[in-house]
């Protein structure tokens, strides 16, 4: 059986990391790392990767660079973009989906993520 393929777009900080990522990590875990240089309609539609992980900006591209060649490679995958903090995601949200109609496309804050995993303060006992 093999792991869902996780296309990982990524921004010129991790370029160093992508470099020492190996095979065996991309099976083990099922995420393949690239840089936007190396990411285009035909590495999609050769890949056929389950979803497409990118940032929504960075120093040479964005999330509307991404999707737009995800539009033109006609793919079915669910684009996911993560952003480090947003005043309002559901607003990124209903922009991107006004942008890409037809995507399964997912707006992540890393705040958002942040409260979702944070325990719920305990209440003291009376």
């Amino acid at each position: 059986m093999s792991i869902p393929l996780t296309l990982e777009i990524c921004s010129g900080k991790e370029d160093e990391n992508i470099r020492s990522r190996t095979r065996s990590t991309i099976q083990a875990t099922g995420v393949l790392y690239t840089r936007f240089d190396d990411f285009g309609c035909q590495m999609v539609r050769k890949l056929a990767p389950q979803s497409v992980l990118s940032p929504l900006f960075s120093d040479r591209f964005d999330c509307i660079d991404v999707g737009r060649c995800l539009a033109n490679a006609e793919f079915p995958g669910k684009f996911c973009v993560v952003a480090d903090t947003l005043p309002n995601t559901a607003m990124v949200q209903r922009e991107l989906e006004r942008q890409f109609p037809s995507r399964d496309l997912h707006v992540i804050s890393h705040d958002d993520a942040r409260a979702e995993v944070s325990p719920e303060p305990r209440r003291a006992l009376d």
